[in-house]
């Protein structure tokens, strides 16, 4: 009975009610700057798509269990953050917010989208499909919302 979805739902409410039931909240958990590394890295040595790829191939195929099954394993590992947790990660993921021309343009970036960035740059490098110079500069801006702001 668990596994049965309720009908005429969208694929992501699916997959909420599924990871809801194992007391996994599915937006704090794709927030989890943690959970997105995890999902950067290959499943084993002799894999030859990344979690992310893997997760995205189960989504685009419908397969609410395999889906759910990536966030569940996360969890498993101890890493995890359950239902309703803050994301411990969350105060380094803030950029405050600035009214328009407060900010330089870099600052319009979220910490967060510029960590997702270099991570998919970086297996997009290891793939060959961008330089080096154009994962040096997804580092830079990465590592420039790091820095104190004056």
């Amino acid at each position: 009975m668990a596994n049965q979805q309720p009908q005429g739902l969208s694929f992501s409410d699916k997959l909420d009610v599924s990871l809801s039931s194992a007391g996994i909240d599915l937006q704090t958990m794709n927030r989890d700057k943690g959970f997105l590394y995890w999902l950067a890295q290959y499943d084993s040595p002799e894999s030859l798509n990344t979690r992310q790829e893997l997760l995205n191939a189960a989504v685009n195929d419908g397969n609410v269990n395999a889906a759910a099954d990536f966030f569940r394993r996360y969890v498993s590992l101890g890493s995890g953050s359950p239902a309703g947790a803050p994301n411990p990660m969350q105060e380094h993921a803030q950029v405050p917010d600035g009214g328009a021309g407060d900010s330089p343009p870099a600052q319009q970036v979220s910490l967060e989208q510029a960590f997702q960035e270099y991570i998919a740059g970086s297996d997009a490098y290891t793939r060959g499909k961008i330089s080096a110079a154009e994962l040096e500069e997804l580092e830079r801006r990465y590592y420039a919302l790091q820095a104190p702001q004056q």
